[in-house]
């Protein structure tokens, strides 16, 4: 083989490894979006669950209260009998 076949092989091998690191690279940007996305996403859902659980808190004080007021009236009831 003499020197023109080496370079040609060269090229050749070249132009793979480049065609390779070009569809890889295009591949993980393609992915790396669909898991900004996906962030994105989970990122509005928690913030959704987090507004639930605040107001699910504030309605479970609240029955809190009223529980407390109910008790409070009963045992004035029974007092008064």
């Amino acid at each position: 083989m003499n020197d023109t076949t080496w370079e040609w092989v060269l090229k050749g091998v070249g132009i793979v490894i480049a065609t390779l690191a070009a569809v890889v690279g295009g591949l993980y940007k393609r992915l790396e979006g669909k898991n900004a996305k996906a962030i994105a996403d989970q990122a509005v859902t928690i913030t959704h669950l987090e507004k639930r659980s605040e107001d699910c808190e504030e309605d479970r004080n609240q029955m809190k209260i009223r529980i407390a007021v109910l008790e409070t009236e009963q045992g004035m009831t029974e007092e008064s009998d």
